[in-house]
């Protein structure tokens, strides 16, 4: 959940160097706030959300351990990609693996702050995430 916030700082230590924050949609909202920040102070961090629509660790860990009964771990977002823009971030939402080459494309155009937000199926590799 903090990963946005230190890539903006990382963006500010280093400005010569291009940074990139990959942040589960859980972990970024609870600190997608900063978006105001990245707008208004000019910070050209590029964020990436994985968005599974779920607290991806808790929901393995209820597999795992409690029979696949789930509760509070899965959710619905905003379109993150309108959220950025709302903030005064470009921000973009795909979907499927075609839109990935150009939407990478433009992502990494952009000279300011950008968001790209890819919708992931919530299960996606989480093999052994929740392992002791």
């Amino acid at each position: 959940s903090q990963g946005f916030p230190l890539a903006m700082g990382a963006q500010l230590a280093m400005p010569d160097r291009q940074m990139f924050c990959f942040e589960g949609d859980g972990g970024f909202s609870m600190v997608m706030q900063d978006l105001e920040t990245a707008a208004r102070a000019d910070i050209p961090v590029k964020i990436v959300i994985l968005n599974n629509n779920s607290y991806m660790s808790q929901r393995a860990r209820q597999r795992r351990y409690y029979g696949e009964r789930y509760t509070g771990s899965t959710f619905d977002n905003p379109d993150f990609g309108e959220v950025a823009e709302d903030f005064g971030v470009p921000g973009r939402s795909i979907d499927e693996d075609e839109e990935i080459p150009e939407a990478v494309e433009w992502f990494l155009a952009e000279d300011g702050p950008a968001l790209l937000e890819a919708r992931i199926d919530p299960w996606l590799d989480t093999g052994d995430y929740d392992r002791d």
